[in-house]
């Protein structure tokens, strides 16, 4: 009994470390799409404060990082990005745009990936645009 448990662990050990070696890289830091999501994330935090503002009813036209509690563009500077711009055109549009680093040989150095606002009534409407050709769809 105790020698059908341990032959059962092996096989279960061996398939384990059979799917972790399989998945691992698609997951990992040689996947271009893994870098460009880690790169993006940070966006989520300037389109939080752009929902606050338009929530608020405080977005305007000029609005700048400061006053929207963020850093400067630059301080974004990691993981695959160089920057993260926030524009306000005007109290009802918005955009976020991070600023990719050299990823792959597919996402060349200042390719972007931009989040269009719209605030309507209180409440932010966004769309992702991307100058990164055939991935858009995959981010």
């Amino acid at each position: 009994m105790l020698t059908k448990l341990a032959m059962v662990l092996v096989v279960l050990g061996a398939v384990a470390f059979a799917v972790g070696t399989l998945t691992v890289p698609e997951l990992g830091e040689a996947n271009p799409r893994s870098k460009i999501v880690a790169a993006i994330s940070v966006a989520k935090a300037h389109r939080d404060a752009l929902d606050n503002a338009c929530e608020a009813n405080t977005l305007e036209a000029g609005l700048s990082h400061a006053k929207l509690g963020l850093e400067r563009a630059q301080a974004y500077a990691a993981n695959f990005r160089s920057r993260v711009d926030v524009e306000v055109e005007s109290a009802t549009a918005a955009k976020v745009t991070v600023a990719l680093k050299n990823i792959a040989a597919t996402v060349p150095p200042g390719s972007t990936v931009s989040y269009v606002g719209n605030c309507d009534n209180g409440n932010m409407s966004w769309v992702r645009t991307s100058s990164l050709a055939g991935w858009s769809a995959q981010l």
